[in-house]
């Protein structure tokens, strides 16, 4: 199984992830290339907890979105910053 999307999809299901956020990345993977999709699946199989915090991540970016606070987007940049710098550790 080498392809990217495939790959991810494979871990999502096998994760302890809600059936709902199951389905977030099941459209979210519909809508990226293999291209895009690559780097998701190598660090995702590199280390288990990353899935738990891109998820995360794109629920407070959807969040945001939807939020009318001024604000909401610049403190979840800010939070990937630091999830960033702990990866990059």
């Amino acid at each position: 199984m080498n392809n990217p999307k495939d790959i991810i999809q494979t871990n999502v299901q096998n994760s302890s992830l809600t059936d709902e956020q199951k389905r977030m990345w099941s459209e979210f993977l519909e809508n990226i290339d293999n291209e895009l999709a690559a780097p998701i699946a190598e660090t995702i199989a590199s280390d288990a907890n990353i899935l738990g915090l891109l998820t995360k991540n794109i629920e407070d970016k959807i969040q945001a979105l939807a939020s009318e606070k001024n604000g909401a987007w610049d403190n979840v940049i800010q939070e990937e910053k630091k999830i960033l710098k702990d990866i990059d550790k």
